[in-house]
């Protein structure tokens, strides 16, 4: 959404946050087909305007996998990449190490294996995180696929001085009732309050989730064992839609040696081959703890940025569903436009919202008996032609959100069909229920807030400033935003369109 280079492509960023600029690193294939076999590099003054540098490391032949990086004791650098011994039958199974002064010039210092004491010596070792340990020295999350009779799902390296390391049994999780995998992919580990907050990519089928998506695990030590936070599991990502493994990639924890705020970099797939398409560096993340002690994602302030001239606003706004008579047993959908912009441009859009049910809930025989809903419609271009440009809306993608005070409640994203208002048909594709870290939804007769990013056909979604979505659409919008309302009555004021500053 914010940055991808204009040749070759890139994959699972590494942000440094250091004397207040930030540092962009990640894989990159300069031709579709061929291994990542060098590390790119984009920076920012601000986090949200990013500036490509070009490749600064080399492979020398070998791929360069994700990596990670930490600052030592001397205020220098270590890198450590996921790398392949080219052995048949291998993947991603050699770790390689740097130094550097500056975070652009790198110096290899060494290379390891998986030791098959602990792990399947043909299968992953792959990129580390690294963080200070409470031990001394530091402790690295790998990783790494433990050995079936040893269990496990990362692997854990130690270190005296950040530089040169030893091999150590994987943690144990304890899975709570959850599915139980063999393999994670580490986005982090941070020490936040009390608590060891353990973050990464588990490939599907996981937890109800049949794509890639990012999840929590806690721990009372910094060995372990983890735990799934099974109120916030799914940190990130989507629970899959034919045709696409990716929507987001890995999630991970920024180094911020700048203050204390704890940053989450990720990518979105804009794509529609399955797999690898085009990969765009997303806004980047406030990661906090609430009161429960659940890792959550929060709009960064700093995104801010990304806001242009106002292109429109909206001081105070009332949409309510018609069409009731006696009992309210079949849904009515009302659709309000809300303004427009340039996709290619892109927009910001902000304000606050109201929602309550409507007719209002009352005696037996009156009021709402169907679930009152509340959502953005970004519509459809692509082939529609004229059908979208003369005003009257026919599909987009929906976002919407239950509005009740039920913890069963959800938020989905779909495909939508207003071609026949008295057959709405709505395909949900998305779903963020309970057990995700994002809001699953809305609470009646509360105001709340909410911020949209839009760019080509990719989009970001908050409400009350905690992460709902990043998601893409199958077409380009034809840049047409509207309110979508299923069996209720909102109230919008304060509504601002900026034209994209991306």
């Amino acid at each position: 959404m914010l940055y991808k280079p204009n040749e070759g492509k890139i994959w699972d960023p590494t942000v440094v946050y250091w004397k207040g600029k930030y540092y962009a690193f990640t894989m990159f294939w300069a031709k579709p087909g061929e291994e990542s076999l060098a590390m790119r590099l984009a920076v920012s003054d601000d986090g949200a305007h990013w500036t490509d540098m070009g490749c600064v490391l080399d492979g020398e032949g070998a791929p360069v996998y994700k990596m990670n990086i930490h600052m030592l004791k001397d205020g220098s650098f270590a890198l450590n990449h996921g790398s392949s011994t080219q052995r048949p039958g291998c993947g991603n199974d050699l770790l390689i190490y740097y130094v550097s002064d500056d975070l652009i010039h790198w110096r290899r210092t060494g290379k390891n294996t998986p030791d098959p004491k602990w792990y399947e010596k043909e299968e992953r070792w792959d990129h580390m995180a690294v963080i200070p340990s409470e031990e001394g020295g530091y402790i690295g999350y790998v990783v790494a696929t433990p050995k079936k009779e040893i269990g496990g799902m990362i692997g854990i390296q130690r270190s005296d001085d950040g530089i040169n390391w030893r091999e150590c049994p994987p943690p144990k999780i304890d899975w709570d009732g959850c599915e139980s995998v063999r393999e994670m992919e580490v986005g982090g580990c941070e020490k936040i309050g009390d608590k060891w907050y353990l973050i990464g990519g588990i490939c599907p089928p996981f937890e109800g989730n049949y794509a890639y998506s990012c999840y929590t695990f806690t721990a009372e030590n910094e060995n372990g064992p983890f735990r799934p936070d099974k109120e916030a599991l799914r940190l990130c990502g989507f629970n899959g839609r034919q045709g696409d493994l990716f929507v987001q990639a890995l999630a991970a924890f920024a180094r911020n040696y700048t203050n204390d705020e704890k940053l989450v970099s990720n990518t979105v797939v804009y794509s529609h081959d399955g797999c690898f398409g085009d990969t765009w560096l997303l806004p980047l993340k406030l990661a906090k703890v609430d009161r429960g002690g659940h890792l959550r994602l929060h709009y960064y302030t700093k995104n801010d940025a990304l806001k242009g001239k106002i292109v429109s606003k909206i001081n105070e706004m009332t949409v309510k569903t018609t069409g009731f008579d006696g009992y309210m047993l079949d849904d009515h959908y009302e659709i309000e436009a809300l303004g427009s912009f340039d996709p290619q441009k892109g927009a910001v859009i902000e304000g606050k919202m109201n929602i309550d049910p409507y007719p209002e809930r009352g005696p037996v025989r009156a009021g709402c008996w169907r679930p009152t809903r509340f959502g953005f419609l970004l519509e459809e271009d692509g082939d529609l032609g004229e059908k979208c440009r003369d005003g009257n809306i026919k599909t987009g993608t929906e976002i919407f959100a239950d509005c009740t005070l039920s913890k069963n409640r959800q938020t989905t994203i779909g495909n939508i069909d207003f071609t026949d208002i008295n057959d709405v048909k709505y395909t949900p594709e998305d779903f963020i229920y309970p057990g995700c870290a994002s809001p699953t939804g809305l609470d009646t007769g509360k105001e709340h807030t909410f911020r949209l990013l839009v760019r080509y056909g990719m989009f970001e979604l908050y409400f009350d400033d905690l992460h709902i979505q990043s998601y893409t659409m199958k077409k380009m919008p034809s840049g047409k935003l509207y309110i979508a309302l299923m069996n209720g009555i909102c109230k919008l004021k304060d509504l601002i369109i900026y034209e994209g500053n991306f």
